[in-house]
Formats: C-alpha cells, structure tokens, sequence
C-alpha cells in the first residue's frame, strides 16, 4: 500500500475549511485553488457534504491527466470527508482518502490522506509497482498534494474577509505563487 498524508495549519476556523471543500463546484473554486493541474470538477450526484454523492474531476499528476470518479463514504461536519474511487479503478480495491479538518489552538489544520493498493500482500505488490510505472508516481501526488495545500493557505490566511471566489488570481510557477491582476 502506498500512503501519502500531508497536513497544514491555516489561520482559519475548521467551518472555513468545510465550506471551502464543499463547494469547490461553485465559483471555478477547484481551478483556483491549483492552477497548474485542476481541470474540473462536478458533483454527479448529491453534494460534497452528504453520504453517497459522487464527484467526478480531471486534473494533472505529474505530467498526466487525470479523470476520478468517487463517492463519499463519511462526512462529519466541519472535520472530515471520506471518499473511496468508484468503478474501474474501485474494482483493484484500489484507492480511498480522507480531508480531515481540527481545531488547533487558534488554527485549524487541514489534513489530506490518500492510500493506493491492494490488501492482498502480492497483488499489492503488482499493483505499486504498476501504478508506479504506468499510471503515477508516489512523488507527483505528494508534490501535487503539498501545493494545494500551500495555495489554500495562501489564500485562506490572505483576507479572512474576502472569499476565495473574488480572491487575486494564483499562477503556480516553479513553485514560487505570484499575485496578478
């Protein structure tokens, strides 16, 4: 099994945070919040914070693109969301994650956990390997991961008064963020 969890500490409440992951549909919000690799996202059915709702979205890993299908399998408000890959890729038992929110002194901390593989010990082996090879590379998805993470907290600790929608344009370029008009 591969497991990749990264976490960051915003100047935000965990609500703020919830509100953010729940509506990443509105406002082109999933596209600004990583502009290099976020293509598009769309609830297929039900909304981010409700059991069973199934997200699709297509973005870069590495240098490929990307189309995920999920579904959220738990939701407690304000603090976390699960998701587990729906058909091909739910067929390998491959594939589930979580974004945790928790209030943190005067902080909340964001936390994103991914997990690929297999539970059978050979067949987790194969699939790694292939995965590894032919699909993504563990780095890509931590690099990809620690961005949005960065860029989140850029723009939640920016101006807690202005929303992320109306917030200055965010071009990631060799990992350095630039404000433009």
């Amino acid at each position: 099994m591969i497991r990749i969890k990264e976490s960051v500490e915003i100047n935000t409440t965990p609500k703020n945070l919830w509100d953010f992951l729940i509506s990443l549909d509105k406002d082109n919000k999933f596209k600004k919040w990583h502009p290099k690799d976020h293509i598009r996202i769309r609830f297929l059915r039900g909304k981010m914070d409700s059991v069973k709702t199934i997200v699709y979205f297509e973005e870069y890993l590495g240098k490929r693109r990307f189309r995920f299908a999920c579904r959220v399998t738990k939701v407690t408000k304000n603090k976390h969301i699960a998701f587990q890959a729906i058909f091909p890729i739910s067929a390998l038992e491959f594939g589930h994650g979580y974004f945790d929110l928790q209030q943190n002194g005067k902080k909340a901390k964001l936390t994103i956990f991914i997990e690929y593989g297999h539970k059978r010990v050979k067949v987790d082996n194969f699939a790694v390997w292939f995965a590894e090879k032919f699909i993504v590379q563990k780095k890509d998805i931590e690099l990809h991961i620690k961005e949005e993470l960065e860029i989140l907290k850029h723009f939640l600790e920016e101006d807690s008064r202005i929303p992320f929608s109306k917030k200055a344009k965010i071009v990631h370029d060799d990992k350095i963020l630039k404000k433009t008009d």
